[in-house]
């Protein structure tokens, strides 16, 4: 019986890369960031019962495989961008600029989170503060038609007995000063108030009285309808009511001295009530739109944070792996041949 002995012989490759670590290099103690691979061929003995016409033809024109003369090709070792190190402060600033860009750059699905809370806040604060505008247009224009400084007619063209201005000169009156004067003499208006709250013997004594500004500003909007005081220039305090009776009927006879002892606390206007609840409504839309900028303030800060500690970790991690051997298996073509590889690689 004849034995046939086949004979194979294994044969070791050490391969760096182009750009290799030489043998001066790694006695000094230099690094590099390319990495060393160790790599051990075996022949492939298909020949002896594949033939070479057997070789798919299509794939060759396809080029589905490369044959490469050289077996450890650049381009299959190239280095994924996930691995690459990740700047902690770019990742900070980005998300400082605009939330979840930085957990973007760093690779993190958490930037959705993010973004979304993002274009949350953004509408938060348009739609809120948009409307808000809006309310306050309307409860101008309901104070611009229902409340009086010196109009004598109400918003229906019926004549009014009381007004703000009647209702100061009363009060001048009713310490000794004169009530002729031009109603918009403001500064003239202010002193002489100032004076007859002073007093002893005015109605009002002792009273916070504040001076309504002379045009048509914030404040003054606000001042008409906050302060008791300006409920007088309301068009309804002398509404007729059920069966004939006024709403403040005390007001209406000034010559009995009956308005003396109705406080502007107790005077009754359902329209300035109406007025409050709707500059209370402008108000509440604009503070809530307000609150979507805190939210996206506060989003800013949260993921500059976050992407800055996701890049730290990233690059930890990449630190580790560095540190690692990795083994894998691959084959490779040489001359229409494949060869089964082990390649041990490590980074330095």
């Amino acid at each position: 019986m004849r034995f046939f002995i086949l004979l194979t012989t294994i044969s070791a490759f050490l391969c760096i890369n182009s750009s290799s670590v030489t043998a001066d290099t790694i006695m000094n103690g230099e690094q590099t960031s390319e990495n060393v691979i160790l790599a051990v061929s075996f022949p492939d003995m298909s020949e002896h019962i594949v033939k070479t016409a057997d070789i798919d033809t299509d794939s060759k024109k396809n080029k589905e495989f490369k044959p490469a003369i050289w077996p450890f090709s650049k381009k299959n070792d190239s280095v994924s961008s996930e691995v690459k190190p990740k700047s902690t402060r770019k990742a900070f600033f980005l998300s400082f600029l605009l939330p979840g860009l930085g957990e973007a750059y760093v690779g993190s699905k958490r930037s959705i989170l993010f973004l979304g809370v993002e274009a949350f806040a953004w509408w938060m604060y348009i739609s809120n503060t948009n409307e808000g505008y809006d309310l306050e247009d309307d409860f101008q224009d309901f104070a611009d038609t229902h409340w009086n400084y010196d109009d004598t007619n109400d918003s229906d063209g019926q004549n009014i007995d009381f007004n703000y201005f009647k209702w100061l000169q009363y009060h001048f009156r009713e310490v000794g000063f004169s009530d002729d004067m031009d109603s918009r003499n403001h500064a003239l208006i202010d002193s002489l108030l100032k004076k007859t709250v002073d007093k002893y013997n005015s109605s009002i004594s002792g009273y916070s009285i504040h001076n309504l500004p002379p045009k048509k500003t914030q404040q003054y909007y606000e001042m008409i309808g906050k302060y008791p005081q300006f409920v007088y220039g309301w068009e309804d305090i002398d509404d007729k009511k059920n069966g004939g009776n006024y709403l403040n009927p005390t007001i209406r006879d000034e010559n009995t001295g009956a308005i003396r002892y109705l406080t502007v606390e107790t005077v009754k206007s359902p329209l300035r009530m109406k007025y409050e609840t709707m500059r209370d409504n402008s108000n509440s839309k604009l503070k809530t739109g307000q609150r979507g900028i805190h939210i996206m303030l506060l989003n800013r800060v949260f993921s500059a944070i976050d992407a800055a500690r996701l890049a730290y970790h990233h690059n930890k991690k990449l630190d580790s792996d560095l540190s690692m051997i990795r083994v894998r298996f691959t084959e490779k073509f040489i001359i229409d041949n494949k060869v089964p590889m082990i390649i041990v690689s490590k980074n330095f």
